[in-house]
């Protein structure tokens, strides 16, 4: 069993508790990500205010503008933050495995990913990573429909050439966030087991930060006007990058290429993200490690220990920019990138474990055995503690 430290210091999975308890019905469609009888809860964020990154007054732009504008659009929405997040400096819970936010009962779980009948070695076909529906809110805990929040994440300028960009370039880097969301579910016979998992991108309308797409933003009240939403179209074409390359009732892996930081350079990488779900409470254990990437795009070679992340983890993740890669004020698709996994508690590979890792594409063999290590890992650190 996977267990982590609570904010007492005892050894418990995470339990958040919901004020009332939700029972979904769940369509067959899985792929829509829409939730029968739930609306989004409106909860408003800790920190009220509005952005303020607008362009309303800026209409008669030169082409010069015009251009670095669209450039910078480009270059920042290269790096999909959401895989680089650093703590905003809160106080947070340690790191430890996430128990589901009300009861989910009754899903048959169809289309949920490889059958015990399946030949173990066919690899899995990766499917695009859904997108969490427009006009969710999302706060610091779990959404309506979801069982669980794995992480809300904001891009921050924090090092390098900052000084080299115009200042309304640094504006556009800040007015996105990304959110990454989970749902278990309970079977009739009451065991939990692994159902959805979603990636979103939004922006904050009044009090609350709220999931958007280009089709919905003016819909529902954002007001981003025309760089802005160019903004948006390319971060939206970073997340079709992204991919379930793995999915069964007990566990899913999701594959996110992304750039970073690494020794002096911006480098292209992917975060490779293992959910692990405990079949008797639903909690939900989150890995993530780092795979480096040969030139074609090919599994190199694992580029970190495996992180198990903080729950509900609500962050901001710290550029770096990298005055080598701007020319007369314009950066290339290179010049900004994280600069750390995501906070949690460091875990370790088992020998059985380092090559199914950074293994694609994944077959059932693969996933078993990383499974077996991880949960092997989780309940050593269970009993060392």
């Amino acid at each position: 069993m996977a267990i982590g430290e609570d904010q007492g210091g005892s050894l418990a999975w995470n339990r958040s508790s919901a004020t009332e308890a939700q029972t979904l019905e769940l369509e067959p469609n899985r792929d829509a990500l829409s939730i029968d009888g739930t609306e989004a809860r409106r909860t408003p964020d800790r920190d009220g205010s509005a952005n303020g990154f607008g362009f309303r007054k800026r209409w008669k732009l030169r082409p010069i503008k015009v251009l670095l504008l669209c450039a910078v659009a480009v270059s920042l929405l290269s790096i999909a933050s959401v895989y680089r997040q650093r703590s905003n400096g809160a106080d947070a819970p340690s790191a430890t495995i996430n128990s589901p936010v009300g009861d989910v009962p009754g899903s048959a779980m169809s289309g949920s990913g490889a059958s015990a009948a399946s030949d173990p070695s066919r690899p899995f076909p990766a499917v695009p990573l859904p997108r969490i529906e427009p006009g969710v809110v999302i706060g610091d805990a779990p959404p309506a429909g979801w069982s669980h929040l794995i992480f809300k994440s904001r891009s921050r300028l924090a090092s390098g050439a900052i000084d080299s960009l115009p200042e309304f370039a640094r504006e556009l880097a800040e007015f996105i966030f990304y959110a990454m969301t989970a749902r278990v579910v309970r079977d009739d016979e009451g065991v939990w087991g692994f159902d959805q998992v979603a990636i979103g991108l939004g922006t904050r309308i009044g009090a609350n930060d709220v999931i958007i797409s280009s089709a919905t933003y003016k819909k529902l009240g954002a007001e981003l006007g025309p760089i802005k939403s160019i903004v948006l179209s390319y971060a939206e074409q970073r997340l079709d990058k992204m991919v379930v390359a793995y999915r069964s009732r007990s566990m899913a892996i999701v594959d996110t290429p992304t750039l970073l930081h690494i020794d002096g350079q911006n480098r292209e990488t992917l975060f490779r993200y293992l959910f692990l779900v405990e079949p008797h409470t639903g909690g939900l254990a989150t890995i993530v490690w780092r795979i480096e990437l040969g030139s074609a795009g090919e599994y190199l070679r694992l580029g970190s220990e495996p992180i198990l992340i903080q729950p509900n983890l609500v962050s901001v993740t710290a550029l770096h920019v990298d005055g080598s890669k701007i020319t007369a004020g314009i950066p290339s698709s290179q010049a900004f990138a994280g600069k750390e996994l995501p906070t949690g508690v460091t875990l370790r590979f088992l020998p059985e474990a380092a090559q199914p890792a950074m293994t694609k594409p994944v077959s059932m063999a693969t996933a078993e055995k990383l499974e077996t290590a991880f949960r092997k890992v989780l309940a050593e650190m269970q009993g060392g503690r």
